[in-house]
């Protein structure tokens, strides 16, 4: 639903609230926010290789992934 919605709105400004992170790759630019603050911002690369917060919710998101399959 997302690829096709942000397919059609190619060249607009879209802000969405994400709880799944992994539709964040589909974004250009992703704001991470901690009680009610935005505590980075960058993109999802930049965010998922860095160690702050979304490195952290990252690395537990894929810990559950794994976790599920097995």
């Amino acid at each position: 639903i997302f690829s096709r919605l942000l397919a059609h709105l190619a060249g607009r400004c879209v802000v969405s609230a994400l709880h799944r992170l992994h539709l964040v790759r589909l974004f250009d630019y992703v704001y991470v926010m901690k009680e009610g603050r935005v505590v980075e911002e960058g993109t999802f690369a930049e965010l998922r290789e860095g160690n702050g917060e979304f490195a952290r919710l990252w690395r537990n998101y894929q810990a559950e992934e794994v976790s599920q399959v097995s």
